[in-house]
């Protein structure tokens, strides 16, 4: 598995409007990830989480994978809260 702090430090590299435009996109994605399982996401989030750092000079593909990362991690973190209320 990837640092978290390698991709911290890439997101946070980014402008700050690059940042709101990934999370805005990020929410609305997650929606489309609802029922996924939470091993399915975090597949999908160490997936994406790779592809940005390797993909780090190549600004499009960077962006395109940063914000599948952030709306695979907001929607695991919504499934998570769902199945410890389910609890």
């Amino acid at each position: 598995m990837i640092k978290q702090e390698r991709f911290y430090q890439l997101f946070n590299s980014l402008p700050q409007t690059e940042k709101d435009h990934i999370v805005r996109t990020a929410i609305e994605l997650s929606a489309q990830f609802q029922n996924n399982s939470v091993t399915e996401l975090m597949r999908a989030c160490h997936y994406h989480a790779t592809e940005a750092m390797r993909t780090f000079r190549l600004k499009k593909q960077r962006i395109h994978h940063a914000t599948r990362y952030a709306a695979l991690r907001y929607a695991m973190m919504c499934q998570c809260t769902r199945t410890l209320h389910a609890a």
